[in-house]
């Protein structure tokens, strides 16, 4: 299973380790999977959900950069090799009915990737197979400093 600790510095290889690892993992026939690759990011505000999907869109040549979609709650981008992600970021949604008018599944019709940063707001109602992720701040006995750049990152299931 996944469970990085990491600094800031090293997003981004910590973000060609997420996709390569469940890219691997969801290909396989033993986790079902219907639609897009899909990532949900669990974790407070400032954890750096969003400095993490960032760096995953880096990784897959997108342009523009994802964003955080928290205004408009999904944002879709083209990557270098023209297939699309759709990034979802579900913090404002009041209740699953918003979820559910937002027609998902044909949002990410033909999409690569699907990332959710906030999916505990409409957990019942992720894509079969999806890699959740929980990610946090790290606390211990090192100096401030460093405890703000350190986070981690751990595997927490496969959707169902």
């Amino acid at each position: 299973m996944l469970d990085l600790i990491f600094g800031l510095d090293e997003v981004d290889e910590v973000a060609v380790q997420v996709l390569d690892w469940v890219k691997h993992q969801q290909g396989q026939p033993r986790i079902p999977r219907s639609g897009p690759f899909a990532i949900s990011l669990n974790g407070p505000m400032g954890s750096g959900k969003t400095t993490l999907i960032r760096a995953m869109g880096k990784y897959l040549g997108c342009n523009p950069l994802p964003t955080s979609p928290t205004f408009s709650l999904i944002q879709t981008y083209m990557t270098a090799n023209g297939g699309q992600v759709v990034h979802a970021d579900l913090f404002r949604l009041r209740n699953t009915k918003e979820w559910l008018a937002l027609d998902l599944e044909i949002l990410v019709a033909g999409a690569e990737w699907l990332w959710v940063e906030w999916p505990e707001k409409a957990m019942d109602f992720m894509p079969e197979g999806m890699a959740h992720f929980e990610l946090e701040t790290c606390t211990g006995s090192a100096p401030s400093a460093t405890l703000t750049q350190q986070r981690r990152l751990r595997f927490k299931g496969w959707a169902s």
